[in-house]
């Protein structure tokens, strides 16, 4: 089966227009199946750009909401260690002074040498890793919560 492919006027543009709108189309006997095929192509190619961004905006809807989860496991283990920092004394020796940490853009920075700015990133990196260990533990524990409660002996008898 072939197809011409003939001149859009105006008018065929606007039914179009509108069938993408609505949905769907009613041609008339006069029309030929080029309008018909038109509708359809654009309407797919609508309806694939719409679903695209709509998936897109959910991937990033859950993206935001743990972000800001994650942000907030993060300043608690900041005031865990700030709480600790209190409590600890910790003897600054030649043996930690001369070893080495290594920031997040791969520079090694000498425990002795290190500005306040370097130990601050470094201690932040280490905060940030802490937040997604807490995290972790946190699904392992609603893993034990909900084996248990479900008298099984694992999760994958409860999604088979």
């Amino acid at each position: 089966m072939s197809f011409v492919i003939k001149r859009i006027t105006p008018q065929i543009e606007d039914r179009i227009e509108s069938f993408i709108a609505v949905g769907e189309i009613t041609l008339d006997e006069s029309e030929d199946s080029t309008t018909m095929i038109e509708c359809a192509r654009r309407y797919v190619e609508t309806e694939f750009r719409r679903r695209a961004r709509t998936s897109v905006r959910s991937t990033e809807h859950i993206a935001v909401a743990r972000i800001k989860a994650n942000e907030r496991y993060v300043q608690r283990a900041a005031e865990v260690v700030r709480d600790i920092v209190h409590t600890i004394n910790p003897g600054w020796n030649a043996e930690l002074l001369e070893s080495s940490f290594s920031l997040g853009d791969g520079t090694t920075v000498m425990w002795g040498e290190a500005t306040a700015r370097e130990h601050d990133v470094y201690a932040a990196m280490l905060e940030g890793q802490a937040a997604g260990s807490l995290e972790t533990a946190a699904l392992h524990r609603a893993a034990i919560r909900d084996i248990q409660a479900l008298g099984v002996s694992n999760l994958s008898q409860v999604i088979a």
